[in-house]
């Protein structure tokens, strides 16, 4: 999975690049490293001329189920977090 690390980037400069980038997105939402490790997901800074923010998070030593488990519950973590850009009231 790609991601964008906070301390490179900013939530809206990272909406911001992936729209100029050519891909459709509506909001930012966020995970830190420690909610990604507490699922056995390694992140590692991978930076791209693109986007200097830019970190894999690997799924790799997971099995299919688990996968879909830990991406689930991560999913459940941003969403309870909130929007981090736009934000709602914007």
């Amino acid at each position: 999975m790609s991601v964008d690390r906070s301390a490179c980037a900013t939530a809206q400069e990272s909406f911001d690049r992936f729209k100029a980038n050519g891909y459709n997105t509506v909001a930012v939402y966020g995970l830190t490293v420690g909610e990604f490790r507490a699922e056995n997901i390694e992140c590692e800074h991978d930076p791209k001329t693109e986007n200097p923010a830019h970190t894999l998070a690997d799924y790799s030593t997971l099995g299919t189920k688990a996968i879909v488990k830990a991406a689930r519950r991560l999913r459940d973590l941003a969403v309870n977090r909130g929007q981090l850009h736009p934000l709602i009231d914007e």
